[in-house]
C-alpha cells in the first residue's frame, strides 16, 4: 500500500514551483498575506502579490488578477 505523503513533503513540493502567486494580498503592511510575501522573497521565491486595486506591493508589481 502506498502512503500518502506528510504535508513537509507537500510544502517542499509547492515551494519547488517556478512562481508563486499571492492572491488575496493585504494592503496592510503589517497583515500575515504580507509578511508571507516577504518572507517568501527573503527566501528566493518568485512571487507575484495579486490584488484588483493595488500597483506595487513590498516593492513587486502588483497584478490585478492571475490571468
Amino acid at each position: 500500500m502506498k502512503t500518502m505523503p506528510s504535508s513537509v513533503e507537500d510544502a517542499r513540493a509547492f515551494l519547488a514551483a517556478g512562481r508563486i502567486a499571492l492572491v488575496g494580498l493585504s494592503r496592510n503592511e503589517k497583515d500575515f498575506s504580507r509578511m508571507v510575501l516577504r518572507e517568501l522573497v527573503r527566501r528566493g521565491h518568485d512571487v507575484v502579490p495579486v490584488h484588483p486595486e493595488m500597483k506595487e506591493a513590498e516593492g513587486r508589481r502588483c497584478y490585478a488578477r492571475i490571468q
